[in-house]
């Protein structure tokens, strides 16, 4: 796990300083989030902040899924 990842995360409920783990439930159901937020005093889990996508990818990031294929297949008609 990187450091400098997870450096500056404060716990949302003791302000103490948390560390970032991998979320075991990644892949199953609904579950989003690659990572999880443990703080390292009261062991509070939380998801941590959203990253701000770079300006490079942004810009150039194709949608995908199917509503996606859908809209192309729509609009190249």
């Amino acid at each position: 796990m990187d450091d400098e990842q997870g450096a500056g995360l404060r716990c949302r409920i003791c302000r103490q300083p948390a560390r970032l783990a991998p979320n075991p439930y990644y892949g199953t159901g609904l579950s989003v989030h690659r990572q999880i937020q443990v703080c390292t005093r009261c062991s509070a889990i939380s998801f941590p902040p959203p990253e701000e996508p770079d300006e490079t990818e942004a810009g150039t990031a194709t949608p995908t899924g199917w509503r996606a294929r859908l809209g192309a297949w729509l609009h190249a008609s």
